[in-house]
């Protein structure tokens, strides 16, 4: 008698199973690259752990924050939000207006949070709690990742009906 055969997944369930990682795999690139579909996660930051920013103004000071990605050249904003007291500082900017005009301004460059207080004093002595907020699993490796297992893209050839006023494109050879 033939030995039984082991089947570990239905060949009938694989579309099913195929569907349903193309699927998770969208999910986690919209999580990753436009809306957060997680809850936020987030930590009091230390006041201890804040230094002034050398090469900056008085007021701009940093902290090493490596829990999300960075601010990126092609993607200007990390997905953290910085509060000071419960309140959400202004929306990331770049390092230049974070120097030059600080008053809640914030950039994540290099793993590091560098921010100015509202009023542009020492967050080590305004007696301000520090909370910083991003999503779960909002790292880029994570998306690119499952770009590498979302199907490829195909757009479906598209017939256009001529204009009259339009000749019709030169035919290839």
């Amino acid at each position: 008698m033939p030995p039984p055969k082991i089947i570990f997944f239905p060949a009938n369930r694989l579309p099913v199973l195929l569907l349903a990682l193309c699927v998770g795999a969208l999910l986690v690139m919209m999580h990753v690259f436009a809306l957060p579909l997680l809850p936020m996660t987030g930590r009091t930051l230390p006041v201890a752990a804040m230094r002034p920013e050398p090469g900056l103004g008085p007021h701009v000071y940093s902290i090493f924050f490596p829990d999300s990605d960075d601010d990126a050249p092609n993607d200007p904003r990390s997905r953290v939000e910085l509060y000071e007291d419960g309140k959400p500082l202004n929306p990331h900017a770049d390092l230049a207006t974070v120097n030059g005009y600080g008053r809640g301004n914030y950039a994540h460059l290099g793993g590091r949070l560098i921010f100015s207080a509202i009023d542009n004093g020492d967050p080590r002595k305004n007696g301000c709690d520090y909370d910083a907020y991003h999503p779960l699993c909002s790292h880029r490796a994570l998306g690119y990742a499952a770009t590498l297992l979302s199907p490829p893209a195909r757009s479906p050839s598209i017939v256009f009906p001529a204009h009259p006023a339009y000749p019709p494109p030169p035919q290839p050879l």
